[in-house]
């Protein structure tokens, strides 16, 4: 017998759907590797404590969950991931992250509670400063850009978008305007 090459179809490209999802309160979360060419479950991996917002970075290798205990993961993004793999850091008290933008080598967190944004670096992500922005919600930018948006809004409920340097990871002290109560941007 003589095989004819190629044998079978030919390979797909890995493409996988990342969800998460909790357990119940105070309970690790989970998250999930869905191949979706073949709509199987690859991997289930537990990560933090009632986990309620995912972001992959800019590549799609790395993900990245915020847990209401203030903790984040990180993960690699990899059909088999260990719960063992998924690495975690704790933000300082108050924070009542909303949000997560990885650019780069930089993490940014906007954390209401504590009225900062915190840059975390690194891998797994670790906190290496925080700045002074009021009452921020959200991180928007794009892979590679100069610089990243953060939003939010002053005491009065005026929006307010600051711009921060990607480059040497400092706010550029502009501050600009926007409409009432900001909740979301896109870049």
């Amino acid at each position: 017998v003589t095989a004819i090459n190629p044998v079978g179809p030919a390979g797909q490209p890995a493409k996988y759907a990342v969800a998460i999802s909790t357990t119940g309160p105070n309970t690790p979360g989970l998250t999930t590797f869905v191949d979706f060419s073949g709509d199987t479950v690859l991997i289930t991996a537990k990560i933090g404590v009632d986990p309620y917002y995912l972001v992959l970075d800019g590549p799609g290798n790395t993900g990245y969950v915020l847990n209401r205990d203030t903790t984040v993961n990180s993960f690699d993004i990899s059909p088999s991931l260990l719960s063992s793999q998924v690495a975690q850091t704790t933000l300082l008290a108050g924070a009542n992250p909303v949000s997560i933008f990885p650019q780069g080598t930089n993490t940014y967190i906007p954390e209401p509670g504590r009225n900062q944004v915190a840059t975390l670096q690194g891998s797994p992500p670790v906190l290496k400063q925080e700045f002074p922005v009021t009452n921020p919600i959200y991180v928007v930018g794009v892979t590679n850009a100069p610089r990243v948006y953060v939003i939010g809004s002053d005491n009065a409920g005026n929006g307010q978008v600051s711009p921060f340097e990607t480059t040497n990871n400092n706010p550029d002290g502009t501050v600009l305007p926007v409409g009432k109560n900001p909740v979301y941007g896109v870049m």
